[in-house]
């Protein structure tokens, strides 16, 4: 006789009985637990383990403390991040949009940077056509930026190559809020380094670019995108090895209003809006995608060993990107206190303007040329690849 479909508490007492397994909610021992990982964790640092071997060592880990940590609810969604404000306070950054050390101070004076003639002419026809409404679909803003990126990435094409960078869209991120509670959602775009072959054909080893696209005002999307480059930054620290540059760079854009910015280790800049509608700013965000591209290229291994690569963050802050984007660091004196734990802002359900004041004009250093990979290699120190 049949007994029926099994009841949700007879699978619960028959799961029970059987071998004990990471449940939601259940207490777990962290340091027993640390104990039965570290044959895993040995593994990471053993230097006759393939790479493949290591990269699945290290998704188990992953899995693993997922579970080990797993709470009876579900993971916030990136997109629920409303404002920069927010997402300062919920991963504890260090930002204000009156602080001088958090605006992205973009010189207006850098070398000229190009779309091709064709890429051009169809984003200008796409400018001034009448007779769409170019905020009406998020999928339009994707059409501009996609033009941009492409263009722009060619130009990169034999220095992309090189260090097996690409780009990926629709990609799920995932990050821990200082409190422990997930964050997670889809990112319209990154841009990284690619995994090897056999580990995933659709999955990057690490990433350092993250673009969202968003239709209308594009500042409802500033603390999605710092929740996704949060994500970036944890995910290359926790790589084993450990990598060296952990800067993360991202992209909001509807397509015709772009900022960016720029997060390392918890202070976190943000640009003034560009408009594409005026000559002078087009020229900057073709400018700022061009030489993100350029960062993210940097901070990606080579293939070739003969290269070399900075042997501290701060010698790569100093030497390659500081090349590429002059006056981004700090300015040197007293250092603002980057605190881990979050700052007192506002509450979230105060008005949240995101604009940041007008940048005050500085000096500028000498720029690369752009799509130049400098001459400073030669000059670097010699360490590992990152």
């Amino acid at each position: 006789m049949s007994s029926g479909p099994t009841s949700p508490a007879g699978q619960q007492s028959r799961a029970s009985s059987g071998r004990s397994t990471p449940t939601k909610g259940k207490h777990v021992d962290v340091e027993a637990y640390k104990a039965a990982t570290v044959p895993l964790r040995d593994i990471l640092d053993s230097d006759d383990a393939t790479d493949v071997i290591k990269q699945k060592v290290q998704d188990s880990l992953l899995l693993l403390d997922e579970l080990a940590g797993a709470k009876d609810v579900k993971p916030m969604l990136a997109s629920a991040v409303s404002t920069a404000r927010n997402a300062a306070r919920l991963f504890g950054l260090h930002y204000g949009k009156t602080k001088p050390e958090c605006l992205w101070d973009i010189p207006e004076n850098g070398a000229p940077v190009h779309l091709t003639r064709e890429t051009e002419h169809v984003l200008e026809r796409m400018r001034i056509a009448d007779f769409w409404a170019g905020d009406s679909a998020e999928a339009l803003s994707r059409t501009f930026i996609d033009l941009v990126l492409f263009d722009l990435l060619e130009k990169h094409q034999e220095e992309l190559a090189a260090r097996k960078v690409g780009v990926i869209g629709e990609y799920q991120l995932q990050a821990r809020t200082n409190a422990g509670e997930r964050v997670s959602g889809i990112a319209d775009y990154v841009i990284g380094y690619e995994a090897p072959a056999e580990v995933s054909a659709k999955s990057l080893e690490s990433y350092s670019i993250i673009v969202e696209a968003k239709k209308g005002i594009i500042d409802t999307g500033l603390g999605q995108a710092i929740a996704y480059m949060v994500a970036a930054q944890q995910h290359r620290l926790n790589l084993r090895p450990q990598k060296l540059v952990a800067i993360i760079y991202g992209i909001v854009s509807d397509g015709i209003s772009w900022r960016f910015l720029r997060l390392d280790g918890k202070l976190l800049k943000i640009s003034r809006m560009f408009e594409v509608t005026t000559a002078k700013d087009r020229q900057q965000i073709y400018l700022m995608v061009d030489s993100i591209i350029r960062a993210s290229v940097e901070s990606s291994p080579h293939t070739s060993p003969a290269k070399p690569f900075p042997e501290t963050l701060e010698l790569w802050r100093e030497q390659v990107e500081a090349e590429i984007f002059p006056n981004v660091n700090v300015p040197k004196g007293p250092k603002p206190a980057i605190s881990d734990t979050p700052e007192q802002l506002p509450d979230s359900d105060a008005p949240a303007e995101e604009d940041v004041p007008s940048p005050t004009p500085t000096a500028p250093k000498k720029r690369l040329a752009s799509g130049s990979t400098g001459g400073s290699q030669s000059k670097r120190p010699r360490g590992e690849q990152q």
